[in-house]
């Protein structure tokens, strides 16, 4: 037995969740004895809805999702006690000639059954006397967009839908069903695709490597009471000024130091930090404490720490 049949809400579920689209459900009737009561669910699928009942709840869910699935699928239902729904015929399933005013529907069912994204609707412009208004709707699917005009906000919801169906239904391939792709703005898409196939990712190849190195030589080997200081002095001590110590540092061996204040806290409640060497390669060192002071200051440290690291072989060398 198919699932269909087993388990329509499920099959309803998987049917849009890898677009997105959750079915609701909701109970619009509960009448009969306690004893043998009859429940009725509507199911909602963007402006689509259908309806079923039964004598629980869940029964009732089962065939309201299968009157969804029949009405997509073009079937007409008649079991289980459900409301029949009018059948959708091969057209309508398509996107074609609906029943006189249900282009709305039609262009729901056609988006469906293609994976495009649900119409949405906005009203425009609204013009005429006040005894004659004359209404402007924009229907939008995807990057798509048609406009219809009416007396009344539903004739120009309608004639949009259908404006919409007619262009959703010729624009494919050999004036056939437009793609999922030609309705979604893939004009970006596309233009990302071509950025990335000729974007170079650029690596620390030999030369690049070699300036790293260079820098750092050079840093090591220039001497400076600042950097002399840094490698013979323990980083220690809360009262220490570590921000003056690297700026200090900084001016020396001209580099710049920037701190970048974090407005959220840490999971321990503490101000977070960060600051920027724009050394080669930049260097970002970050550091946490009770307030914005105190975080600088442990940022401070660390990015201290860190160029002792790394000019410490000539250090040693010296020695």
């Amino acid at each position: 037995m198919s699932n269909y049949e087993t388990n329509p809400v499920g099959a309803l579920q998987e049917r849009f969740q890898s677009r997105g689209i959750t079915p609701q459900y909701r109970v619009v009737q509960a009448e009969g004895a306690s004893h043998a009561p009859t429940f009725s669910f509507q199911v909602i699928l963007g402006d689509l809805t259908a309806t079923g009942s039964g004598s629980s709840k869940k029964q009732a869910k089962h065939v309201a999702a299968r009157a969804m699935l029949d009405k997509l699928d073009g079937r007409i239902p008649a079991q289980d006690g459900q409301t029949p729904l009018p059948p959708v015929n091969a057209d309508n399933a398509n996107g074609g000639p609906a029943a006189p005013g249900n282009t709305v529907g039609a262009l729901q069912e056609l988006c469906v059954k293609h994976g495009y994204p649900m119409p949405t609707y906005d009203l425009g412009a609204v013009g005429g006397q006040p005894h004659m208004r004359n209404f402007t709707i924009m229907c939008c699917v995807g990057k798509m967009r048609e406009s219809g005009t009416g007396g009344s906000k539903k004739d120009a919801k309608r004639e949009a839908a259908q404006k919409m169906i007619d262009k959703l239904k010729t624009m494919g391939p050999n004036g056939g069903p437009a793609s999922v792709s030609d309705v979604t703005n893939q004009e970006v898409d596309e233009e990302l695709l071509n950025k990335m196939s000729t974007m170079k990712v650029e690596t620390l190849n030999s030369a690049s490597s070699q300036k790293v190195a260079s820098f750092y030589r050079k840093l090591q080997s220039s001497g400076g009471g600042n950097l002399a200081k840094l490698h013979m002095a323990p980083l220690k001590g809360k009262n220490s000024d570590f921000v003056a110590m690297l700026g200090e540092l900084g001016k020396e061996q001209k580099f710049e130091v920037t701190y970048v204040e974090v407005e959220e806290k840490n999971d321990e409640e503490q101000t977070q930090c960060l600051v920027q060497l724009s050394t080669l390669p930049v260097a970002v060192c970050y550091g946490v404490g009770s307030d914005t002071k105190a975080a600088s200051n442990d940022a401070a440290r660390n990015a201290l720490n860190y160029l002792k690291m790394m000019t410490k072989r000539t250090a040693q060398g010296k020695k």
